[in-house]
């Protein structure tokens, strides 16, 4: 039997909610480093019952050089849109000594997905 090759896909789209402002913060080598989290929500019907159900997931971003714009409009409760892909860092806890993992989207892309109406004509596209 040949070998199955299968293709490598990690493509992300999501779009919700800032839960929190988002933060910058640079590295050693003078990269800039934003991360934030959505909360994205999902709703649906229940069948027995009728009744409308809701639940909301969190998801952590992390984007690189970002703009400044964008660093300064990203705030809690603003709508975005982000594409990117999975990443999954793993690192020993330093109190417990147990290993732990934590997966996020590195984000390619970040969309505000309003307009606030502030008087600055400094338009990010």
């Amino acid at each position: 039997m040949s070998e199955l090759r299968m293709p490598e896909i990690n493509e992300v789209r999501i779009a919700g909610r800032l839960v929190r402002d988002a933060e910058t913060r640079s590295t050693t080598t003078g990269a800039n480093i934003m991360e934030f989290s959505i909360a994205v929500d999902r709703s649906w019907k229940d069948k027995s019952t009728g009744d409308r159900l809701k639940d909301v997931s969190y998801h952590s971003v992390q984007t690189w050089n970002p703009s400044d714009y964008l660093a300064r409009e990203l705030t809690k409760g603003r709508p975005v849109y982000v594409e990117g892909e999975l990443t999954q860092d793993t690192w020993v806890d330093k109190e417990t000594q147990k290993k732990r993992e934590r997966t996020r989207i590195r984000a390619r892309r970040v969309i505000l997905l309003d307009w606030l109406n502030d008087k600055d004509d400094d338009i990010p596209f």
